[in-house]
């Protein structure tokens, strides 16, 4: 993500009588620079020149210094790239050519400006891994996954970070009858790159729904900071799956796609959404299916952090009663490039 960063000064001329002036716009620069890419305990900038004056005895000195922050901004970030332009020499009292060299510092601070430092994105919360080979990128990436409530801190957020966030589950309806069960809908899905700002985002995960005899509940929202998703709904006794959340739900786990309807007419046609955020591929928030279970028996819940949609009990395709399943409860997993 590409910083703001002051204006250089022009190409100067020999002679020109801005020369003792540009010394401060090049610190100006030097400062903001530092701030935006040297800040912190892992770096050791080196100090910046004073400001100067006409007549200033310091002139050659803040020449060295300049030298200085060029040397380490190229050994830190810049160490194998053949493009970077020369570094003026270290300056001696009375040499001349120092409007040269201050077109040469010009050089290398412009290339900087054009080709900023990578920085990677830093957090924390959750529960933490580090992926070597990140999906096959080559990338070394850290996952930051919630199964339960809590914060996540952002400390620095210069790039976009993957994230998904997952509603519930919702409870499957009971079954009393030879028609086809119904199931409650998976979670409400957001999953894509997004920015998130420096600070901390609360975290809350919903619960799946309860299963029933009569219609299953709708599963709980999730929410990462300001991002939500709603919970899959719940299933209605004998025919129908679950409707979708709420408006920025997504029944059965669709990306992208936001108050769709109600879910189908029979047990597990909701798709599951495909994700490979953790580092591998997974599904999440699939529609419930059909199982078999005693009678006047409860079908059994979905796994947690799961976002599915309950299953519907069925006993051996008679007209017995039995109660639907609870659904999954809902997840919130990030992920960011650190290398």
């Amino acid at each position: 993500m590409s910083k703001s960063l002051p204006e250089l000064p022009p190409f100067r001329v020999p002679g020109s009588p801005d020369h003792i002036n540009d010394h401060d716009l090049l610190d100006e620069w030097l400062a903001a620079v530092k701030d935006a890419f040297y800040k912190g305990s892992g770096y050791s900038f080196p100090a910046i020149p004073d400001p100067a004056v006409h007549g200033n005895p310091g002139h050659v000195e803040a020449h060295n210094r300049l030298r200085a922050c060029a040397e380490y901004m190229k050994a830190t970030d810049y160490a194998s790239d053949s493009s970077f332009p020369p570094i003026p020499a270290e300056a001696d009292e009375g040499e001349q050519g120092h409007v040269v060299a201050h077109n040469e510092f010009r050089d290398v601070f412009a290339y900087v400006a054009a080709h900023q430092p990578s920085r990677y994105n830093a957090a924390t919360g959750g529960t933490v891994t580090t992926v070597e080979n990140y999906n096959g990128t080559g990338q070394r990436w850290r996952v930051h996954t919630f199964t339960g409530s809590g914060t996540f801190t952002v400390t620095t957020a210069d790039q976009p970070f993957r994230v998904l966030v997952l509603g519930g589950g919702g409870g499957a309806g009971g079954y009393y009858s030879q028609v086809p069960p119904g199931t409650g809908g998976g979670g409400g899905a957001w999953h894509d790159s997004r920015p998130l700002t420096v600070g901390a985002h609360a975290v809350t995960i919903g619960a799946g729904g309860g299963g029933a005899s009569g219609g299953g509940a709708p599963g709980g929202s999730t929410s990462l900071g300001d991002l939500t998703a709603g919970g899959g709904g719940g299933g209605a006794r004998d025919y129908g799956g679950g409707s979708s959340g709420s408006p920025q739900s997504v029944a059965g786990g669709y990306p992208h796609q936001y108050g769709v309807g109600t879910a189908g007419t029979k047990a597990g046609d909701r798709a599951p959404l495909t994700s490979d955020i953790t580092g591998s591929a997974g599904n999440y928030g699939s529609g419930g299916g059909n199982v078999n279970v005693p009678q006047y028996g409860k079908a059994p819940p979905q796994p947690p952090n799961t976002g599915n949609g309950g299953n519907s009990g069925q006993y051996g395709g008679t007209a017995d009663d039995t109660t639907g399943g609870d659904g999954g409860s809902g997840i919130v997993v990030v992920a960011y490039q650190i290398g």
